[in-house]
């Protein structure tokens, strides 16, 4: 299965009807370029991450979750004929500020969280439990609460990043290589998001000594002067933010709250507090 290295967003230009509609107009086919990589990377995880074990889902983009990168909605939709089909949700919010190995991840976390409620014991609503944790770890992917190396890998909030020469990393690898990427994407990501984007400025994860050139861009954000070529800004909509409390954690796990960009060292561990990165909602509905 291959992408397309560069989507044509560009139907016709200078369209002109009789009575003079559409004159001068780009049309653009933005839902099948924005949706179709998306199904194709959802069937390409599945068989190569999952045997092929999933029996897909309706994939949607939702904003309504801020500070989340997606979630996973059991049973959620059904057809006319009474069939019914899962959800999986990504925010589109992070697209544009964010890496684009975090919305792999994001899906990929999704999917094992569908794996979960088909063939394992999910925790309570919104938990991750030890077996949650194993099933991630088998698709390459190291669940933790602070979405580095040394977090708890089981609780209510997750995050996760990719193991280094797992499984994940190498179909992401033959993805970039066959020319994915998300084309679309929010101009306006609320000012809370960028803020915090900007201000996690920690190190990408470590992708091991072989990692190739595109995936370790797909592991940085787009660039101050790409996003401004793109026309990306925060959201013109939202007054200026107020100063707002940011959570930071150390290497113990100890967290604390302060106004962006402190510095701050723990008095246990003697580590530096950086800022917390957002976890991805889960499990919004897990109805039989």
């Amino acid at each position: 299965m291959t992408f397309d290295s560069e989507l044509d967003c560009t139907i016709q230009t200078g369209l002109t009807t009789s009575d003079g509609i559409l004159t001068g107009q780009i049309r653009v086919a933005a839902t099948p370029e924005m949706y179709g990589p998306l199904e194709k990377l959802y069937d390409v995880f599945n068989e190569k991450l999952f045997g092929g074990a999933l029996p897909g889902c309706l994939l949607t983009l939702q904003r309504e979750r801020r500070n989340s990168y997606g979630y996973f909605s059991r049973k959620r939709w059904v057809s006319r004929a009474g069939t019914f089909a899962d959800e999986i949700a990504l925010n589109p919010n992070h697209f544009a500020v964010t890496p684009l190995l975090e919305a792999l991840q994001t899906l990929c976390h999704e999917m094992v969280h569908q794996m979960q409620s088909l063939y394992g014991k999910p925790g309570r609503r919104g938990y991750h439990n030890k077996e949650f944790a194993r099933m991630m770890a088998e698709v390459g992917l190291q669940a933790s609460n602070t979405g580095k190396p040394g977090g708890k890998e089981t609780g209510e909030s997750m995050s996760d990043y990719p193991i280094a020469g797992g499984k994940f990393l190498q179909v992401v690898e033959d993805l970039l290589a066959s020319g994915f990427t998300i084309a679309w994407m929010d101009r306006f990501p609320p000012v809370a998001i960028v803020q915090l984007a900007a201000a996690n400025t920690a190190a990408p994860a470590d992708l091991g000594d072989a990692a190739s050139e595109a995936l370790t861009l797909a592991s940085l954000p787009l660039s101050a002067d790409t996003l401004a070529k793109l026309s990306v800004q925060a959201d013109p909509s939202q007054p200026p933010s107020a100063p707002t409390r940011t959570k930071y954690t150390c290497a113990c796990m100890t967290n604390i709250w302060g106004k962006r960009g402190i510095l701050a060292t723990c008095g246990v561990c003697g580590s530096q507090f950086l800022p917390a990165k957002p976890t991805v909602a889960d499990r919004e509905d897990d109805k039989p």
